[in-house]
């Protein structure tokens, strides 16, 4: 047991010994060049940093990814939200109480024009813009779950049959580029743009999932919003603008998914740089498509292809 206290005791006067020693040099490179790493500070601490930063950034890349697959490039299934259809049949039935509060507010108006003689009310168009309204009610929501969300799915799976494999650049993120024998030999500004591109891939992929959310909104509003046809509101044709651009914002991000996975499968750093910027322009969300609607006269179009498919639903409804 003393033979042993005596060694421990030995060596630790020697690594004392040789610290000292590495401190009384001025220059640190020479200590460096002297003392073997596990005894050299900043060595030590540039490993651990750069271990830090490494398995940082690929948690935040496996996260990235998976979210990247659920929200971004998976088909649009409204019913992954939780009691969708319950909610929207109240909305619906809220919708036809307002329309019908809208009606006898301008029957009522209409009445008193009739009485003081102040303008002959239009009977017809009180009751036609009523008899829409209602009609649209039940449109909109039509509408959107079995025409707009089907084409932007068909979208999608176009565009992610040009070969977006989200295994694939997780496997080469792994074992290519990002492995740990390659951290360590990696400089400060390759490690902090990995890092910023899990980030910027994380966020990309929350905003897929921000987009469901969107979705749902506008799919509850679309019979609130009807119901304003009532009184011939403009709200209805500034909402099939916010809808389209809500519904076809997957379609751009799973254009931006190919485009991103593209660059960062090419493992350099003007890759990162490309796939950085892919993930912001993916941030905007809907405002990227509403600015390309607004700009270009979608928005007319939007509308048209709108009354016409309430249209179609009214007299396949009226044919039953």
């Amino acid at each position: 047991m003393k033979q042993l206290l005596r060694k421990k005791s030995f060596w630790a006067v020697v690594m004392m010994m040789m610290i000292l020693i590495s401190l009384s040099f001025p220059h640190h490179s020479f200590a460096s060049g002297f003392l073997p790493d596990f005894l050299n500070p900043e060595k030590q601490f540039k490993k651990a940093m750069k271990a830090f930063i490494g398995q940082v950034t690929q948690d935040f890349a496996n996260s990235a990814l998976k979210f990247m697959y659920d929200y971004v490039l998976k088909l649009t299934d409204i019913s992954r939200i939780k009691n969708i259809y319950k909610l929207l049949n109240w909305s619906k039935l809220a919708a036809g109480s307002l329309a019908t509060i809208f009606f006898i507010k301008r029957l009522m108006m209409a009445l008193r024009d009739t009485l003081t003689d102040e303008s002959t009310p239009n009977w017809s168009e009180i009751l036609g813009s009523y008899v829409v309204a209602v009609a649209l009610i039940f449109a909109t929501p039509y509408i959107i779950l079995h025409y707009m969300i089907p084409i932007n799915n068909d979208v999608v799976k176009s565009i992610s049959s040009l070969g977006i494999d989200v295994k694939l650049v997780g496997q080469k993120w792994h074992t290519g580029w990002w492995n740990n024998a390659d951290i360590q030999s990696m400089g400060y500004n390759i490690l902090f743009m990995g890092l910023v591109w899990a980030i910027s891939m994380l966020v990309f992929a929350i905003s897929g999932a921000i987009r469901y959310v969107d979705l749902a909104i506008v799919l509850l509003l679309g019979p609130l919003v009807s119901s304003s046809y009532t009184n011939r509101s403009q709200v209805y044709a500034t909402y099939w603008t916010e809808a389209t651009a809500v519904i076809f914002t997957q379609s751009l991000h799973a254009l931006l998914a190919y485009l991103v996975f593209q660059w960062s499968a090419d493992g350099t750093l003007l890759g990162i740089v490309f796939a950085i910027a892919g993930s912001i322009v993916a941030l905007r969300g809907p405002q990227a498509i509403r600015q390309f609607i607004y700009t270009s006269g979608t928005n007319s179009f939007a509308q048209g292809a709108g009354r016409m498919a309430t249209y179609k639903f009214m007299m396949k409804s009226a044919g039953r």
